[in-house]
């Protein structure tokens, strides 16, 4: 599946570039893009709401944006959620000066100072620390001393060394509201929303319920299923995974399975829809690889498919230890022969008879097995026998190998050159690889030959 594609618009060009990866941490979401020169930019959004985008050559360091991605909950650009974020097509760049003057409508003053820590090192730390200052003196100046102690704890996280923190670290009424805060007084924390979600993203596992709910009063619906996933992840279990599938419908898709698979969700039920969706989009190999490794047994839709799959597609299959798990694996089911059969066709598609008689050799006491493995065991044999050519043409058509057939045939054919029956053969093998010159030549020289009988 390709990386989607967004367009960052400024007053100086217009660049399209490609979604990389998305996290989700605290109230903020940050996408991370590349332009054509491999050119990082990051998009910052705030509950879902897009802020604005910066530019950078490499990830910087110490920045929020690193912290974002590696502690908060995070996606390939594949993944549906990416999408469900990026709802518009084209981006602009913003003033900052005018979109922090926004946000204090928007949010409120200390909501606001936590935002302005997402653009550090963008913006330098001095601008941004003197901006949440402005913002605390605002608020003091209205007589708001919860909110001033909610911008000066953003501010003593951000920078603290910086002058305001060493003038207020005594105020009475600050350490007043702390201890309210340290007995969780719930008037307090009542009005306060922000530090309680940042409270339950620390622990969101075991706040996991109350941080949901939050999300879903506030029509966060992103962020809720970002979350969701990650839970169902962490605890394992099949009623966290079959709640996440009723709640997400519309993000049921194959980079949402292979994504829960790289979180390493293993449960049943996950790993047969997982395989559902590698059938649906054709990844043979893939769906392989996972029956392999997770020992499945196919139930009788998915045997079905799955031939169907390896019948259409014989050069992109998987290796023969491959086929040689799934086959011995589903021995006992219905389609086991035809798992056989489709195995000794793929193998033969890339390897000579003698490897594929050795492959064989663990179902040759399998009774399920026996038909097939004669006739790779006859085919083994007639290989070494240039007076019975045709019959091993005929076998090598039986396994779908028409180009393998031909050679037999023209052999044949040369050694019983009176005989028609070889070229009729012709005919219709180089009928069926679509060689119509050949067709046509052998098909005329047959009825020449009968004609003369």
């Amino acid at each position: 599946m390709s990386l989607p594609t967004v367009t960052l618009k400024s007053k100086q060009k217009v660049c399209d570039v490609t979604v990389q990866r998305i996290a989700f941490y605290q109230q903020c979401q940050v996408v991370e893009a590349l332009d054509e020169e491999s050119k990082h930019y990051y998009m910052f959004f705030h509950k879902e709401h897009y802020l604005n985008y910066v530019s950078a050559s490499t990830l910087p360091d110490r920045s929020f944006v690193k912290s974002a991605f590696n502690e908060g909950i995070t996606f390939h650009g594949t993944h549906p959620l990416v999408t469900s974020l990026l709802t518009a097509s084209t981006y602009k760049k913003k003033d900052f000066n005018t979109l922090f003057t926004k946000l204090k409508q928007q949010w409120g003053h200390p909501e606001t100072a936590q935002i302005a820590t997402y653009f550090t090192p963008f913006i330098k730390k001095t601008k941004l620390a003197h901006f949440i200052q402005s913002l605390f003196y605002e608020e003091r100046r209205s007589g708001k001393m919860l909110s001033c102690y909610r911008i000066y704890s953003v501010l003593e996280d951000f920078a603290p060394t910086h002058p305001l923190i060493d003038t207020f670290s005594g105020d009475l009424k600050f350490v007043e509201i702390e201890k309210r805060y340290k007995l969780q007084d719930e008037s307090t924390l009542a009005t306060d929303t922000l530090y309680t979600e940042n409270e339950w993203y620390k622990n969101r596992l075991s706040s996991y319920d109350d941080l949901h709910s939050l999300y879903e009063k506030q029509s966060r619906l992103v962020e809720q299923r970002a979350l969701s996933i990650d839970h169902a992840a962490h605890t394992q279990t099949e009623e966290d995974y079959q709640t996440l599938l009723d709640s997400s419908p519309s993000l049921l898709s194959p980079p949402f399975f292979t994504d829960l698979y790289a979180r390493e969700l293993t449960h049943h039920s996950f790993l047969n829809d997982y395989l559902d969706s590698l059938l649906a989009e054709n990844q043979l190999k893939e769906a392989a690889e996972l029956i392999n490794k997770h020992k499945l047994a196919l139930s009788s839709i998915q045997s079905q498919t799955f031939i169907h799959l390896a019948e259409r597609n014989q050069t992109d299959s998987p290796s023969p230890d491959s086929w040689r798990e799934l086959a011995l694996s589903n021995l006992k089911t219905e389609q086991s022969t035809k798992l056989l059969e489709l195995a000794v066709r793929s193998i033969l598609h890339h390897n000579d008879i003698s490897y594929v008689r050795e492959w064989l050799q663990p179902f040759e006491d399998v009774p399920e097995a026996q038909v097939i493995v004669e006739k790779v065991i006859e085919m083994d044999t007639l290989s070494n026998d240039p007076g019975n050519q045709r019959r091993l043409g005929e076998l090598y058509y039986e396994f779908q190998q028409p180009n393998l057939a031909i050679e037999c045939m023209s052999w044949d054919m040369e050694l019983d050159s009176a005989n028609p029956e070889p070229v009729q053969w012709l005919a219709k093998l180089y009928n069926e690889v679509g060689n119509k010159e050949e067709h046509d030549a052998y098909q005329q020289l047959y009825v020449s030959m009968m004609q003369q009988r």
